[in-house]
């Protein structure tokens, strides 16, 4: 072999070799991964803090804070125990009223805790507005669901209401079921929202 070809033979295997340790040092770009659909959080807002002169309930894990001069009772039911806090009448005389009710020990998942329900919680000319995962401090699971539906008024005929209610499971298994409801002409206005965004587990 020529000493022209040796050199130009070695200066092959020479680019071999550095082209294989090149590709061998650099990476591949990672694959991006799929983002999930983030989970709407509830309850974690600093519009969650109690106006001036409101009245906070904290007993049986959670808390949540409504007007000083709205009425609130307690009751045992089954193994739940019960609040309910009411307001004013507005339209059709129906109450702006608040509905909590919690349970320990509560050995199922959310799913446990909503889907029996399901079937016989079904509301006249109903029509959910929202009904979704949601992610709550504290809990475990959550879910918040919104409807809207025909309420029978005492004086006759009916009256729309709307209800926003949010039931969740702790990690030490508890369950708390929250709701406000009245008149849907009235809901938005009311201090109902406001009551809402205070629930906290404690």
């Amino acid at each position: 072999m020529s000493r022209l070809r040796k050199h130009r033979r070695v200066r092959l295997l020479l680019g071999v070799v550095v082209l294989l340790v090149t590709a061998g040092c650099s990476r591949p770009a990672p694959l991006a991964t799929p983002s999930s659909t983030p989970v709407p959080a509830v309850g974690s807002s600093a519009a969650g803090s109690a106006p001036a002169g409101w009245t906070t309930y904290n007993k049986n894990g959670y808390s949540f804070s409504y007007p000083a001069d709205w009425k609130l009772t307690e009751r045992t039911q089954g193994l739940s125990k019960v609040v309910v806090v009411e307001g004013p009448r507005v339209t059709g005389d129906l109450p702006l009223q608040v509905v909590a009710s919690t349970q320990q020990p509560f050995t199922g998942d959310i799913d446990g805790l909503i889907i029996p329900f399901e079937a016989i919680r079904k509301l006249p000319a109903e029509v959910k507005v929202r009904d979704e995962r949601v992610s709550f401090a504290g809990a475990e699971a959550a879910q918040l669901t919104e409807r809207t539906f025909a309420t029978p008024l005492t004086a006759g005929g009916n009256a729309r209401s709307r209800v926003r209610e949010l039931r969740l499971v702790t990690p030490d298994q508890r369950s708390v079921a929250f709701l406000v409801r009245t008149a849907e002409a009235d809901f938005a206005s009311s201090p109902l929202p406001r009551v809402f965004d205070t629930l906290r587990i404690s």
